[in-house]
């Protein structure tokens, strides 16, 4: 199953590399070799090649190293509570190409933020019968269909992938996450569907 990247990714990996380098310097009290800074009860005296050395007073380092960890943790846990559930789109036979995800986290209200992005998707009047556009669906647990929106896609400015994306609000609970060709934007019912996840569960 391959992977794209999203803002929640990079977002943990810039957590991932902070945190390590919080814990590097709470252990070690050392990020890099250029300057290094010898304090005695607080006072520097003398300096040899380091960037940056963290020298601790007597009975200070315990309480260093705590507000470390718990740094550390905290931005774990915003990390984590900062990305929804993702649900990869199965392999499609109208589009064998196209590869991509759905992010669905809900909030207090019961609402749920759909988030969705497709790369290597054709234009929808290059589908055989063209269509004008694609429109994306959720399905509740009643095998309703409600509609979220048209889904746009276009090309880089660097890249010759075309991608598709859409973000949107629904007070459906989702179990499941399509996409249709169709004729317009705001079809009654959905017809043709190109892509869809499997069936699954949100709190």
């Amino acid at each position: 199953m391959n992977s794209l990247n999203s803002p929640c990714n990079g977002f943990l990996s810039y957590v991932f590399v902070y945190t390590l380098r919080l814990a590097f310097v709470a252990t070690f009290g050392v990020i890099s070799t250029k300057i290094i800074f010898h304090i005695d009860h607080g006072t520097v005296i003398s300096i040899k090649k380091a960037r940056f050395h963290f020298g601790y007073r007597h009975g200070s380092q315990t309480n260093t190293n705590l507000f470390m960890r718990t740094t550390i943790l905290a931005f774990i846990v915003i990390a984590l509570g900062s990305c929804g559930k993702k649900i990869y789109f199965l392999p499609s036979t109208v589009i064998p190409t196209a590869k991509g995800y759905v992010k669905i986290k809900g909030d207090k209200n019961d609402n749920y933020n759909v988030i969705l992005k497709v790369n290597d998707i054709v234009k929808s009047k290059e589908l055989q019968p063209s269509k004008s556009t694609y429109v994306v669906w959720v399905e509740t647990k009643e095998n309703r269909a409600h509609l979220l929106g048209r889904l746009e896609s276009s090309k880089g400015i660097f890249s010759s992938t075309r991608k598709g994306n859409l973000e949107s609000v629904t007070a459906a609970k989702p179990v499941r996450v399509f996409v249709t060709a169709e004729d317009n934007g705001t079809p009654q019912f959905p017809s043709e569907v190109v892509l869809t996840t499997k069936l699954f569960k949100v709190k």
